[in-house]
């Protein structure tokens, strides 16, 4: 055999033996670039899986809402709404004009005698109507009442009425109304004594026609919260401060102007 040959054949054998015996690691390095996993790699990936799980205290409740949770508490309905019934107590002082009684006692006709001679008295009061608007409510109210004085020979006075109750709410939200009435209304005053010189009986005058009434009027509603929570309406009570007039029929003739202080208690029925 010649040099050349063997030495090429030679070379032949170890380059197949070298593919043969490397061919399996170039495949393993093939699927496998990165090599088998070592401890610092494991590490990191137990760290990353811990990173990525979220903790409970950083879930948003609207993230993940919870089915046991209460749902959100309604607004409070509105109280001064739909129908109403109701009736006021209240103590009054009538201040009346009378003629008749200033010619009597002074000799004189229209002296302001009587118009010093306060009366005081009580007056009562029955109302029903219904909030129209969140800002207005329209009524009616009956009132009725009396009193007594003791001035010179002493006096008694009645006097009642129907109105048409107009309220006017500034602020939904807040009870507070301020009123106005207009009707018709009556009374009279009548001594207790008769005129101990002439011997005359007690005198007795009327008044009567237009009647009058401003006021303002702030509600309570004790129970509505506990007995109505999402219902509008509730049972109310009120203090109420108003001025009530009869104004005269006719220049000179008699007139009363009464200022009223009391509690109105009444119920709406919402809408």
């Amino acid at each position: 055999m010649l040099p050349g040959v063997g030495v090429t054949a030679v070379g032949t054998k170890i380059a197949l033996a070298w593919s043969l015996a490397g061919a399996p690691e170039v495949a393993a390095d093939r699927a496998d670039p990165a090599g088998p996993p070592t401890a610092d790699d494991e590490a990191r990936g137990a760290r990353g899986s811990i990173e990525a799980t979220p903790s409970p205290e950083s879930t948003s409740p609207v993230d993940d809402p919870s089915p046991s949770s209460p749902p959100p508490s309604p607004s409070s309905p509105p109280r001064v709404a739909g129908a109403y019934v109701g009736g006021m107590l209240t103590m009054s002082l009538t201040v009346p004009r009378l003629d008749s009684f200033d010619q009597t006692s002074t000799g004189q006709g229209g002296g302001g005698a009587a118009e010093t001679n306060a009366i005081g008295g009580v007056t009562m009061s029955v109302d029903a109507g219904t909030v129209v608007l969140p800002w207005m409510s329209i009524g009616f109210s009956i009132l009725g009442g009396g009193g007594s004085s003791r001035v010179s020979r002493g006096r008694r006075l009645s006097h009642g009425g129907l109105l048409v109750d107009l309220a006017f709410f500034p602020k939904p939200t807040l009870p507070l109304s301020l009123r106005a009435g207009f009707g018709a209304g009556f009374g009279s005053v009548r001594e207790l004594e008769g005129n101990p010189d002439t011997g005359a009986p007690p005198k007795t005058e009327s008044f009567g026609g237009a009647m009058f009434r401003l006021g303002a009027r702030y509600a309570f509603f004790p129970n509505a919260k506990r007995r109505r929570p999402r219902r509008a309406g509730g049972w109310a009570i009120a203090p109420e401060l108003s001025w009530l007039t009869h104004p005269p029929a006719q220049r000179g003739s008699a007139m009363a102007n009464t200022i009223i202080l009391g509690l109105w208690s009444g119920f709406f029925f919402g809408n």
